[in-house]
């Protein structure tokens, strides 16, 4: 192999002083000494790979298929040692390492070698050789190298010459690339530029600090340092710019779903699997971690998808904000429930919708984060919110739903899911979805109404048509379908959410000290009619009733209203569910109006057709069911004007309290 590399050493821009050796294992003096010669005299003309490329293909070729693997470590050992020396750029150097990657998976299949049990072993090899100690050496940063080196793994797979299925192997090296990298920030001691070492357990309380996990803030909402997790965000977002950033291939509604399949699954199987096997308690890590890797995927997924005028036409960006966060939300809870850590399912939930929510709104208004315009958007940030919403919701409670234990005599198990769990999941993934939206309309400042109600719209549509649903028995003694009250749990999360951000960041929201609170009236205006609406028009395309389902949702948004306002205030979760602050009654008020109207919006909006009846057959159902409008009132079609609230609320039990992770 030293012989491809030094046949070119001509064509690269410096000399081959100073060469060093690396230490080999199976690989024969003869056979590092090729490696290096082929490199030396291909440099110089990287970043173009073909010439490279070719001279290491045919010198792999001639290896035994058990000494292939220690070829492409040597030869990309050999390139990474001579950066400096060979005078190579950073480009150049990733144009050397896909060419070594894409030799070997040519060389490995030529000679009869399986690539998918091989390839597990590439990004190990890739990774390891430059980081972090070599990217730290070269003054580089490692998250930012942990992404082009992502990038270059995905299109060497996708460039090289075989027959092997390449999204097969995507998803292998996908897998192996996440938990490589966890495996680095665990096994590291020294603290890098973008990298902060090990991995040890935290107090699932929030209310210890680890200064060794950079851990810290106040009590009971302590957060990880965003640093922590940034390499796990750019490596995420290099795999799938791999995918959705190749240009040999134009991106289409077809092929944007299976990238998004392939990613979702696995990388967040990667990471769930790796943590899993860690001694401790490392649930809290692990909700990070989800966190990271959402925002990642997402962000690639959806301003590739942006990137040009055919493919907003096409609102292939919605497509894949919707699919990617659904992947992303099932494969957490699927990855969970296999590993059976125990981790809190409805975390995980908050935590990957909280991540697409958080990618989505960056990529659209990415191009201009540095200065940033009021209202810029590169694609519809409404449309975002909507679409992850409803594919986080989705993905979350359908993964959930398949593994219930609907024998309510039968122990709570971690390889199972009760209704209390999924309700619990419906509440947490909308949580996130509503954080992460109204999060970003603030910082990066846009219209906050249309964005909560879209985002809320989303995430009640999503919940409530997951298929899977249909699988969880209704119990003896309950009336209601079990849709209604996932409908309720979405809404608490959603309002819970919306006003949590509104109050807790914008300088003009005082509910507590304002009769009527502009700011979080509005905020609790867009949720109502967003909840009610999504979970009207879903509802009905499964069969529910959709006065049922609006007073659920009344119920819940104004629940979670109250909830996401108190904890906004600092008030202990123990009582944000009873609390009553000044613009209590004002914000009950306004979610019943909303919640009205959005109502007669949604069962408009989803008739077939219109029945025209007489009014002599009306007088005749009158008489025969007799109906008198002064002395009965079935289905409340003669409602009350002076009744402030005339509908009973569906539940009677509360709704369980969590403050945002």
């Amino acid at each position: 192999m030293e012989s491809a590399i030094l046949i070119n050493l001509q064509e690269f821009p410096s000399s081959t002083d100073n060469i060093r050796n690396t230490n080999q294992r199976r690989l024969s003096v003869n056979a590092g000494t090729s490696i290096q010669g082929i490199i030396d005299l291909n440099r110089s003309s990287l970043p173009e790979i073909d010439p490279l490329t070719s001279s290491l293909t045919s010198t792999f070729s001639s290896f035994p298929n058990e000494n292939l693997l220690e070829a492409v470590e040597y030869s990309i050992n050999y390139l990474s040692n001579n950066k400096e020396n060979f005078n190579l750029s950073d480009q150049d150097l990733l144009a050397g390492i896909k060419s070594s990657v894409i030799a070997f998976l040519n060389s490995s299949e030529s000679t009869g070698s399986d690539l998918l049990e091989v390839i597990p072993n590439l990004p190990g090899i890739v990774f390891k050789n430059l980081i972090p100690v070599k990217v730290d050496s070269w003054g580089g940063n490692i998250p930012t190298w942990a992404k082009e080196l992502s990038i270059t793994l995905m299109e060497s797979i996708s460039e090289a010459s075989i027959t092997a299925d390449k999204n097969e192997l995507k998803k292998l090296a996908s897998r192996a690339t996440t938990s490589t990298v966890l495996q680095i920030i665990n096994d590291s001691t020294i603290k890098s530029n973008g990298l902060l070492p090990s991995i040890t357990p935290v107090d699932p309380s929030r209310e210890v600090a680890s200064q060794e996990m950079s851990f810290d803030g106040t009590a009971s909402f302590m957060k990880f340092d965003t640093e922590k997790t940034r390499l796990l965000e750019f490596t995420a977002k290099g795999l799938a710019d791999g995918f959705f950033a190749n240009d040999s291939t134009p991106l289409s509604a077809e092929n944007i779903q299976v990238y998004s399949q392939v990613l979702g699954e696995s990388t967040i199987s990667g990471a769930v699997e790796y943590l899993s096997s860690l001694e401790g308690d490392n649930s809290l890590f692990t909700y990070e971690v989800t966190k990271a890797l959402s925002t990642g995927l997402t962000l690639s997924a959806v301003y590739n998808s942006a990137s040009t005028e055919e493919y907003r036409e096409l609102m292939l960006a919605e497509i894949a904000a919707e699919s990617i966060s659904q992947a992303i939300s099932s494969q957490i809870i699927i990855s969970s429930i296999a590993q059976q850590n125990g981790h809190l399912l409805h975390r995980l939930a908050e935590s990957a919708s909280f991540g697409s929510a958080m990618g989505a709104q960056m990529a659209s208004v990415l191009d201009k984060s540095w200065e940033f315009e009021d209202g810029w958007e590169l694609y519809n940030r409404n449309n975002l919110a909507k679409a992850t919403s409803k594919g986080s919701a989705y993905g979350a409670i359908n993964a959930a739903s398949q593994y219930i234990e609907n024998d309510p005599t039968v122990e709570d198990t971690n390889d199972k899911t009760s209704r209390r769990e999924i309700l619990d999941i419906a509440s947490g993934s909308a949580l996130g979805s509503l954080i992460g939206n109204t999060g970003l309309a603030v910082y990066y400042p846009t219209l906050l109404q249309p964005i909560i109600s879209q985002s809320a719209q989303g995430a009640t549509t999503g919940g409530i048509t997951a298929k899977n649903l249909s699988l969880i028995d209704k119990p003896k003694g309950v009336t209601e379908e079990f849709e209604i009250e996932i409908a309720r749990a979405l809404a608490h999360g959603a309002a819970h959410g919306a006003l949590f951000q509104v109050v807790g960041l914008k300088n003009d929201s005082m509910p507590d000290k304002r009769t009527y609170d502009f700011e979080t009236i509005a905020a609790a205006e867009a949720v109502s009619y967003g909840s009610t609406y999504g979970a009207i028009t879903g509802g009905i395309e499964s069969g529910e009733d959709g006065l049922i389902i609006k007073q659920a949702i009344y119920q819940g948004t104004t629940e979670g209203a109250t909830v996401g306002a108190s904890l906004a205030l600092g008030y202990d979760s123990a009582i944000a569910d009873i609390v009553e602050i000044k613009s209590s009654m004002a914000i009950k008020s306004a979610i019943k109006k909303t919640n009205d109207e959005a109502a007669v919006k949604a069962n408009s909006s989803m008739a077939v057709k219109t029945i025209q009846t007489s009014s002599q057959d009306m007088l005749f159902l009158m008489r025969k069911f007799n109906i008198n409008p002064l002395y009965t009132n079935p289905t409340r079609i003669f409602s009350n004007p002076d009744a402030v609230e005339e509908e009973s609320l569906p539940f009677k039990d509360k709704f369980p309290v969590a403050s945002p992770i």
